[in-house]
């Protein structure tokens, strides 16, 4: 993760999105990151 979020800076990417299981949020908080609030609504269509 620690090379993905490198590599996200050395791209010039502003973010790096994930979602979290409730069992990582701990874990990615320790790795900087913070939870996102949207006025998006997930979805998705299963075939």
């Amino acid at each position: 993760m620690k090379m993905l979020l490198s590599d996200a800076k050395a791209l010039g990417l502003d973010y790096v999105e994930l979602k979290a299981t409730k069992d990582a949020v701990k874990l990615y908080k320790s790795l900087g990151f913070e939870e996102a609030f949207s006025k998006y609504t997930d979805m998705k269509f299963e075939l």
